[in-house]
């Protein structure tokens, strides 16, 4: 069987992509695919929607994901995305470019809350719920789900398929939004290794869930990795993409 790597946001943007992935396979014995940002937004999808403990009641979904880079929303069924998106909105791009300060200083935070909001206009109608089930992904919100429920540590069977409302939502964001970084590393079921980028991706829910009117999201672990094994199983179909 062939083995084939997947790399998205970082590796599509760098200058020197298709160069690393021609050394990666002569040094590693087989391909690297980077994957465009409509592929890993309907990897995502198949990923999110594989392993639901109860199936969307109208039948379609739309899912979420922010990563480090990129953010990806994509609408579909559980055999077939019909539409999807990707914005360079990731958690850590996002901290490096706003987050001043410690703890945050307010005009950096307003900054972010407004590029947000601009940025997310680009994709509300399209991937606003309506009657859809709507999940998300992402170590982010997995790690709001946790704060969330007050768990004593992060434990990744205890936030799959955990709704949260928006009010939840927004209020661990702007809990984040205040702490400085020793705060946040003390919580305890935030992995250390978010807590300098956890905010960004908090505020970036907060928002998407104002600007695509969603009431509520269904968290998922499963994304990108499980997505790939679904497609490589041939268990996922897509349409021509827009």
């Amino acid at each position: 069987m062939r083995a084939i790597r997947r790399r998205a946001s970082a590796a599509r943007e760098a200058s020197n992509g298709a160069e690393f992935a021609r050394r990666f396979r002569e040094a590693a014995g087989f391909d690297l695919r980077i994957l465009s940002g409509a592929e890993e937004a309907d990897l995502v999808f198949f990923g999110a929607m594989g392993d639901l403990r109860e199936p969307p009641r109208s039948g379609e979904a739309v899912v979420m994901n922010s990563g480090g880079g990129s953010a990806e929303w994509a609408r579909g069924t559980a055999k077939r995305v019909t539409r999807r998106a990707s914005l360079p909105l990731g958690c850590v791009r996002m901290t490096e470019r706003f987050l001043r300060g410690d703890p945050y200083t307010k005009a950096s935070l307003r900054r972010i809350e407004e590029f947000y909001e601009d940025a997310l206009a680009l994709v509300a109608r399209e991937f606003s719920p309506g009657k859809a089930s709507f999940l998300g992904s992402g170590g982010s919100l997995c790690a709001i789900a946790a704060i969330a429920a007050g768990e004593a540590r992060f434990r990744a069977e205890a936030v799959h398929g955990r709704t949260l409302t928006r009010g939840e939502v927004e209020a661990v964001a702007e809990r984040l939004a205040r702490m400085t970084a020793a705060e946040r590393r003390r919580i305890p079921s935030l992995p250390r290794q978010r807590a300098d980028i956890v905010t960004a991706g908090a505020l970036l829910f907060a928002a998407a869930m104002r600007a695509l009117n969603a009431e509520r999201i269904v968290v998922s672990v499963r994304g990108l990795r499980y997505g790939v094994l679904r497609e490589a199983l041939g268990s996922t179909t897509r349409t021509r993409r827009r």
